[in-house]
Formats: C-alpha cells, structure tokens, sequence
C-alpha cells in the first residue's frame, strides 16, 4: 500500500470513530485508536496474526491497515470500530472479568484448558456482533463473508458460522462453508440459545458455550483449531505485552 491510500483509509475510519462510540452510549469515552502501517509498529503494539486487538491495561484499541486491506474490509470502518469498542463496553470489559471468564471456561474443557482465551474471543465476539447486527443494523455477516473467502473450514469454524446463521436467520450455507451434521446444527442451535438468554448475563453463559465448543476441539489438532481464527483473535492477548494479568484469579 502507498502512503496516500494509508491517509486516506486512517482518515476515513477516524471520522467513523464518533459514531462507532455513540453506538455503546452517549457517555461512552475511549481514546483514538493506535494505528499500525508497517510490521514494527505491530511488534510495538503487541498485535500479531489479526487486523484488530483490544489492550485492557491502557484501554487501547490497536488496527493494523495493511492487515485490513488484506481482507478487503477497508469499507467496514464504523463496524470494526464498534465491535472493539464492545470487547471494553459489553464483554469481558476488563481483565478481571476477563479471568473470570477464562476460569470458568477451563472446567468446561477438560484436557483442553489451555484453549479457554481462545473459546473466551468467540463467546464475546458472538455476543457483541449479535447486538451490533440486530440493534444497530450494522453489515457483521458481511464480514465474514469476506473472511470465508479461500478459507477451508475446519469442524469449529463451520459450527461457529452455524450459530451466526441461526442468530441471524441467515439461510444454511450462507456463511458455513463445510459439511453440517445434524450433531453439529443441534450443537449450534444450543449456542445461539446460550448467546441470546444470556445477553446481559454473559459469564453465567461462558462455561455453557465452552462446553459445545469441547468435542470440535478434541477432534481437531491444536494449529488446526485456530486455522481461520487467526485474523479474529482480537482478544486473545488482552495485556498487549503489557502486563497486568489477573494473577492466582483462574486458579481460585
């Protein structure tokens, strides 16, 4: 990318910032977001592998253009903006409630307890698209459309695409790329459940989502599981580098 079309896309995504915050509350209040050009200001950042991150520490929201461009998302400003806007206003808010998250999806994942952060980004990205694409009309399955595209799905990925479908009233395969059994459709029909009754009371939920989530991955290999999800963990890392982690929080 030239100079010019970075300006010009930073630019465009600024103006959008004041509306994407508005979507959360008149009184919602975060700073610009940091932007990333080349792959040291990442490095600096702490983002790596996605377009996106959240920072809790210092309530940062990090964007990465080259990354965004890459995925033809440049036209999708205001809903990026609002969906990391939510990781600090709906779910998990902070690192506290991060950790608790985190704790109580480990009981649910037996022999995989090591995946619970990475559970925990698909549990709150749902929720918050949920409620920007019903409340706020915003183009949220346009997005993953775009990042369906050359993807081969994995069993997770089709069944989280399954519950998106659902939520959505979306028809079948119209983000779902693999095969659907009728195990997988009543697997996704269950989080869609989880998703919408709890809404408000999203950590009563968490475990409960982990728990569908446990047999797609016991039947795929670690690097496997997070094939497509790469670009989407913008919460996976919520420190940035940065420290401050709920120490002894997920071991209570």
């Amino acid at each position: 990318m030239n100079n010019t079309e970075i300006t010009e896309i930073k630019a465009r995504w600024l103006r959008q910032w004041p509306a994407a915050l508005a979507l959360w509350g008149k009184f919602t209040r975060l700073s610009e977001p940091r932007w990333c050009v080349v792959a040291e200001d990442q490095r600096r950042e702490g983002l790596t592998g996605s377009f996106a991150m959240i920072r809790f520490p210092d309530h940062a929201i990090v964007l990465s253009i080259p990354e965004i461009a890459k995925y033809n998302l440049e036209d999708y400003g205001l809903e990026i903006l609002a969906h990391e806007i939510g990781h600090h206003v709906l779910c998990p808010c902070d690192l506290t409630e991060s950790g608790r998250m985190v704790a109580r999806m480990r009981q649910s994942l037996p022999t995989k307890e090591t995946t619970a952060p990475f559970v925990g980004n698909l549990y709150a990205d749902l929720l918050i698209n949920d409620r920007l694409q019903r409340h706020s009309s915003l183009r949220m399955s346009e997005i993953y459309q775009h990042m369906n595209a050359g993807l081969e799905p994995g069993q997770l990925w089709s069944f989280y695409m399954r519950i998106y479908e659902i939520l959505w009233r979306m028809p079948v395969k119209s983000l779902v790329q693999g095969t659907i059994s009728r195990v997988m459709e009543a697997d996704a029909q269950l989080g869609a459940r989880v998703i919408r009754a709890y809404a408000r009371e999203w950590l009563d939920g968490s475990g409960r989502f982990a728990a569908l989530c446990l047999p797609y991955l016991m039947d795929e290999e670690e690097r496997e599981i997070m094939r497509g999800f790469v670009p989407l963990l913008d919460g996976l890392n919520p420190t940035g580098g940065l420290g401050g982690g709920p120490e002894g929080l997920t071991e209570i």
